[in-house]
């Protein structure tokens, strides 16, 4: 039996004959590449999977400032930077530390970078509520309001400002006080001026 070499004409400036024979050794090179890339990312993703669990455990001999420092340190590394997150938050519920319960859900409204961060900020008033303590209750009240500052939500960061001082006003604590009416006269301020700009607009 004759087997006849195959033909096929592409036309780019002038016609090119490419074999079939060719046209399916360059789908292997091709296929073989896909595999090849296949099979490094599993290789990688098991080696990172590996790290990621050889870093967590290591994460039960840090204190919480530590964890802070790691999780403040790793801006740059959002993957390592969540381990830390989940580090403290899990440290914190297994030693049923409230206060760092809340610290750990300020931390993930702050650094997590994802839409649940206002739900983590939800989260942190939560748990300050039950520690019937004005000045944990206003902090985080204040906290929220920061961040939704820095998101440019400027009427909701007021509204929790206000309730945040009025947690704040009922206790000693000088530094809270001086700070809820800072962040009040700032945004006060922003808003004034765009009230301004408005109605002369």
């Amino acid at each position: 039996m004759v087997f006849r070499k195959i033909h096929i004409s592409f036309r780019v400036k002038s016609n090119v004959n490419i074999s079939l024979i060719e046209i399916l050794c360059i789908f292997g090179i091709y296929a073989s590449f896909l595999m090849l890339r296949y099979r490094i990312g599993l290789i990688s993703a098991f080696v990172c999977s590996y790290i990621s669990a050889k870093d967590y455990d290591s994460l039960k001999n840090y204190s919480y400032r530590a964890l802070l420092d790691k999780i403040e340190n790793h801006q740059n590394n959002k993957d390592l930077q969540l381990l830390y997150l989940r580090g403290f938050m899990d440290r914190a519920k297994s030693e049923n530390d409230l206060i760092e319960i809340i610290n750990g859900y300020k931390n993930y409204m702050y650094y997590s970078g994802d839409k649940k961060s206002v739900i983590y900020a939800d989260s942190m008033v939560q748990a300050s509520l039950r520690t019937d303590n004005h000045s944990i209750i206003g902090s985080a009240y204040l906290s929220k309001g920061i961040f939704h500052y820095s998101i440019k939500e400027h009427k909701k960061a007021l509204d929790y400002y206000l309730i945040a001082n009025d947690y704040i006003s009922k206790t000693d604590d000088n530094y809270l006080k001086y700070k809820v009416k800072y962040n009040l006269a700032h945004v006060k301020y922003y808003l004034g001026a765009v009230y301004t700009n408005l109605a002369s607009s």
